[in-house]
C-alpha cells in the first residue's frame, strides 16, 4: 500500500504542485494581492526561460518590493511564508517542465531510426521475399534459401552494429 501511495505521488507530483500554486494564487487574489499573482506567473516563466536561480532572486526581489510598498505588512509572516512557498513551489515547477520538454526532445531524437537503414531493410526484404518464394512458381533451392539467410544475417549485422552504436555512445 505505501508504494503504491508513493508512486502515485511521484507519478503526480506535477500536478499537486500545480493545484497548490493555484490555491495560493486564489488566496492572493481573495486577500487582496493581485501582484502576487502577476509575481508567480512572472516566475514560473522566468524560470521556464532563464533558469531557477534568477527565478528565486526575482521572488526575493519581489517579496522585498511588497514588505516596501506596503502590501503586506511585516507583521504578517504568515503571507511572507505563502508568498516565499508559493514563489519557489512556481519556480521549481517551471524549471521542472524545461527539463522534461528537453529530455522529450532528445528522446525523440534517439528513437528515430535513419532513412537509409529503413531503405535497407525493405530492399532486403523485398529480396528475401522473391528469393523464398520467386514469380515463376519454381521449387527454391538450396542456393536461394543460402542467399536468403545470408540476406538475413546482413540485416542482423546492421541492427547489432546500431545497438552497439547506441551502447557506445550514448546521448544525454
Amino acid at each position: 500500500m505505501d508504494k503504491r501511495v508513493m508512486l502515485f505521488t511521484v507519478r503526480h507530483e506535477n500536478l499537486m504542485v500545480a493545484i497548490a500554486i493555484a490555491g495560493l494564487a486564489v488566496w492572493g487574489g481573495m486577500t487582496g494581492h493581485p501582484a502576487f499573482i502577476f509575481g508567480l506567473a512572472l516566475v514560473g516563466a522566468t524560470a521556464y526561460f532563464a533558469g531557477v536561480i534568477i527565478a528565486v532572486c526575482m521572488a526575493f526581489l519581489f517579496m522585498g518590493l511588497d514588505l516596501f510598498l506596503g502590501h503586506i505588512s511585516s507583521e504578517s509572516s504568515s503571507a511572507v511564508i505563502l508568498q516565499l512557498i508559493g514563489y519557489c513551489s512556481v519556480a521549481h515547477l517551471g524549471y521542472k517542465h524545461k527539463t522534461l520538454r528537453e529530455e522529450q526532445r532528445t528522446l525523440k531524437k534517439d528513437h528515430q531510426v535513419p532513412w537509409a537503414v529503413i531503405n535497407e531493410v525493405r530492399t532486403s526484404l523485398s529480396a528475401i521475399r522473391f528469393l523464398l518464394f520467386p514469380l515463376q512458381g519454381d521449387d527454391t533451392s538450396n542456393e536461394e534459401l543460402k542467399k536468403a539467410t545470408s540476406e538475413l544475417s546482413r540485416l542482423e549485422k546492421i541492427f547489432q552494429d546500431i545497438e552497439r552504436e547506441n551502447h557506445e555512445n550514448p546521448r544525454k
